[in-house]
């Protein structure tokens, strides 16, 4: 697996994920971090990505998938979530796609 950047015209981002079956973004303009609903077997802990609080949700859907789910205000959040035949690099690269989209979202 290889980093997630940028594309050089700043529209998308973009890289080497050979484990990595499906990636999903998706933006809650009207729900915020105390509505996400991990699911009955996901493992959630509190994580920080660039100054941001979010969480991490392992197992998210099934044992194989993981998503990464950050504020953007109290009110409003955006949800990264990644499928893989590996459950630590579906993690891996959700928190990647994190930190790769983190600087673009709006600050509350």
């Amino acid at each position: 697996m290889t980093n997630v950047e940028k594309s050089s015209d700043g529209e998308d981002c973009k890289g080497d994920l050979p484990e990595v079956r499906s990636v999903m973004i998706q933006i809650y303009p009207d729900l915020g971090l105390a509505e996400h609903n991990p699911g009955s077997q996901g493992v959630v802990s509190d994580i920080d990505v660039n100054g941001r609080p979010g969480k991490l949700v392992e197992k998210a859907l099934t044992k194989f998938d993981c998503a990464v789910v950050l504020e953007l205000t109290k009110t409003s959040r955006v949800d990264i979530f990644t499928s893989a035949s590996v459950t630590n690099d579906s993690c891996a690269v959700a928190q990647q796609i994190a930190k790769a989209i983190e600087p673009d979202l709006p600050r509350s």
